[in-house]
């Protein structure tokens, strides 16, 4: 059996008790076949399946940005955005032993 359907009949079970779980699964499914599909390993394959690196950037822009009492328009927005990523990443580069550089 193919993993894309072994991942199909394991969502369909699930969708009974908890279908945003089996949705959100379901969504996920190419992306992560095509992950295994280019042969990525390692820590760069842990880091790329999971939405951790997209929540964590924007909880740094949400702790950045949190003594701003009034947005101004959108480009406030973008300038504070702007200014958060290059902040975040410095506070949270890490290097793993395969040589990826992991920056949350």
């Amino acid at each position: 059996m193919s993993k894309k359907r072994s991942r199909r009949r394991f969502t369909d079970e699930f969708k009974a008790d908890h279908p945003g779980a089996a949705a959100s699964v379901l969504e996920g499914l190419d992306e992560t076949l095509t992950l295994q599909r280019l042969g990525l390993g390692g820590t760069l394959y842990k880091k790329l399946r999971t939405t951790n690196a997209i929540e964590n950037l924007n909880s740094g822009i949400t702790t950045y940005s949190r003594n701003v009492k009034r947005w101004q328009g959108a480009k406030m927005v973008i300038r504070w955005v702007s200014a958060a990523i290059p902040w975040r990443r410095k506070r949270n580069s890490v290097v793993f032993r395969d040589g990826v550089t992991s920056r949350n």
